[in-house]
């Protein structure tokens, strides 16, 4: 028998890393065995206690001031939003007043990209009015687009192999150019993964994708196709698979994901710290599980029927949430495989914020804007997040976060901006260079304020500007790693059989998620717990 079956009553499991993964497996494991005892063991100083990995609120008492360093909102549409809000709820019913939205048609809800051929001008994607569709037709991100797209209908492959290539190669060959994905394409994957569209996976950024080409020949002969191959699971199943654990009833649970999926983002009132902590403190009232800081695990042995972690704690099943690169067991695939991802993507985020002026022209009002691979900018884009939060709901009394009679007292200015920092390190940050090269820089070319305008916010002490660095965010999931768009023979999927059944060990995390979203990471802890108990 493989997995907790092993396991005896009251046995020991050892989760290492307290982020949104392991928490989340911590909660859905004791649902299920409440006899285990449970210890989570994070590296987090044991003083802050701080859980949720990358998703941190800094949060200042004194002034009321709220700044994301890491994830700011989920997307209805996933169905792991809503298998989080339900177990955020199931934990803490007061976790509803909490939770807030932006509606389909706030401007909020507008993404922007940079014009390739102008840096001083952002066009809206997609283009939804005559207005915009019209500048989207000016600017470069227009070059190449309608004649690639005939191109990829027309191109039909035949006999394709069951091989992996970047997304920059796989889009170029299928469009028979790199304009749709240098101009456009590019500016969305720098968004979600900070990395290079030459330096990710197709098989695993878009499998759909790949899948389509596979089965029709071509992406848009596989989209309309009335004989599309049935999905492993659709996402009414893995909803109804949710309730079915949650012990929520099914069409209750069904309804809510309906509601969700219209809403294009869902965030927290008080920042995504919310999720981790409120997950931490439901947790700590358990007597069963316990949490351990200061320690970073370094290496899991076999030791007799148990695991070692450090040649120092024993448990009986071990479940790795976060694996550092330097990490080491006895398993040869996994070792080759975390090896082979190497460092994850280096990420300086530059939080800028003026509580008495907002700097932002109303005909940009959105949620933000990215940059096209040919802008050829280490800029990756930068987040409204004062647009974002003005514009926010709660999801179940819908009122605005931020009353308009409060707005009219005091308006403000928050933005988060991304820089990819790959290859260098926190030391080589030039304060003073980054903020004349980036920030002055794109508050002038972008957000399109004067000479007198930014020269006195240089001069302003309330105009405040915050550098955090996001080390080894995110791993870059590149080609050559064995990722498949068939997760039956997908490295990943491997793996997981391997590790259980040779080493008693379940994974998580970025590193094993069918994407990095962080919906992604939760149902990857709860599809492990499945497994394990099954």
């Amino acid at each position: 028998m493989n997995g907790l079956n092993r396991l005896p009553k009251n046995g020991s499991v050892g989760v290492v890393g307290g982020g949104i993964s392991g928490l989340f497996f911590t909660y859905f494991l004791n649902l299920k065995r409440p006899d285990l005892k449970i210890t989570i063991l994070d590296k987090s100083c044991s003083k802050s206690k701080r859980v949720g990995g990358w998703i941190h609120t800094h949060r200042d008492a004194t002034t009321n001031l709220k700044l994301e360093k890491g994830p700011r909102t989920l997307r209805g549409v996933s169905p792991g939003t809503a298998l989080i809000l339900q177990s955020l709820i199931k934990m803490d019913s007061e976790t509803k007043e909490h939770i807030m939205y932006i509606e389909k048609e706030s401007v909020a809800n507008r993404k922007f990209i940079v014009d390739p051929k102008n840096s001083k001008s952002l066009v809206q994607v997609p283009p939804i009015t005559s207005a915009s569709f019209y500048e989207f037709m000016k600017s470069g991100a227009s070059d190449g687009f309608f004649k690639s797209l005939i191109y990829e209908y027309f191109n039909k492959s035949k006999n394709v192999v069951d091989r992996d290539e970047s997304i920059y190669d796989f889009i170029t060959r299928r469009f028979g150019s790199d304009s749709l994905v240098s101009n456009l394409a590019s500016a969305l994957f720098f968004g979600i993964y900070a990395t290079d569209v030459k330096n990710l996976s197709a098989n695993y950024c878009i499998p759909r994708l790949v899948n389509y080409e596979k089965t029709h020949g071509g992406i848009f002969r596989g989209l309309f196709s009335k004989n599309q191959p049935k999905p492993i699971r659709t996402n009414d199943q893995e909803i109804k698979d949710f309730a079915t654990f949650l012990n929520i009833n099914e069409d209750k649970m069904l309804g809510y994901y309906d509601h969700l999926k219209k809403l294009p983002l869902i965030a927290f009132k008080n920042g995504m710290s919310t999720m981790p902590d409120k997950v931490r403190d439901h947790l700590s009232t358990i007597p069963n599980i316990s949490f351990k800081f200061d320690y970073d695990v370094k290496s899991v042995e076999n030791f007799g029927k148990k695991l070692k972690l450090n040649n120092d704690l024993s448990f009986d099943h071990v479940h790795l949430s976060t694996i550092s690169n330097n990490f080491d067991i006895s398993n040869e695939k996994f070792m080759k495989y975390n090896k082979s991802l190497g460092q994850g993507t280096n990420v300086l985020l530059i939080n800028l914020y003026h509580p008495k002026k907002n700097i932002i022209p109303s005909k940009i009002d959105a949620f933000g804007f990215l940059v096209p691979k040919n802008c050829q900018t280490p800029l990756l884009g930068c987040i409204f997040d004062s647009v974002i939060e003005k514009n926010m709901k709660n999801f179940y009394d819908e009122k605005y976060l931020i009353n308009s009679d409060a707005l009219n007292k005091t308006d403000y200015t928050k933005l988060t901006m991304m820089v990819s920092y790959n290859g260098k390190k926190i030391e080589d940050v030039n304060i003073n260079e980054y903020k004349e090269n980036f920030v002055f820089k794109m508050l002038k070319d972008q957000i399109g304020l004067n000479k007198d305008q930014i020269s006195g916010l240089q001069k302003d002490d309330d105009f405040l500007i915050e550098f955090t660095f996001a080390d080894n965010s995110i791993p870059i999931y590149n080609v050559g790693k064995g990722f498949s768009s068939d997760m039956e023979k997908d490295i990943r999927t491997v793996l997981k059989k391997d590790l259980l059944t040779n080493n008693n060990i379940s994974v998580g995390g970025f590193k094993f998620a069918d994407g990095p979203g962080m919906p992604d990471v939760v149902v990857e802890s709860l599809r492990a717990v499945q497994t394990l108990v099954k």
